[in-house]
């Protein structure tokens, strides 16, 4: 009677084609955004801007930038130990 091999086992199929779940759906929010902004009131669109005063003049070229002498860092190390003898 000559020996049958009996093909292997189907095995289970890569986890990477298993369709994952779906997301649950968002929590539904407990505040909504504001309502827009009222339309600002209607006034009489004159385009002529005489009740804003002129620019005040320059007083002259501005002041050169002051530079301060130069300060080394702080040192943010620790001091060395001290040396053994």
């Amino acid at each position: 009677m000559p020996f049958h091999r009996h093909p292997p086992p189907p095995s289970p199929p890569p986890p990477h084609l298993y369709r994952p779940p779906p997301p649950p759906p968002p929590p539904r929010p407990d505040f909504y955004p504001p309502p827009p902004p009222p339309p600002p009131p209607l006034h009489h669109h004159h385009h002529h801007h005489h009740h804003h005063p002129p620019p005040p003049p320059h007083a002259g070229p501005s002041p050169p930038p002051v530079f301060y002498p130069y300060r080394p860092p702080p040192p943010w190390h620790r001091p060395p130990p001290p040396p053994y003898y």
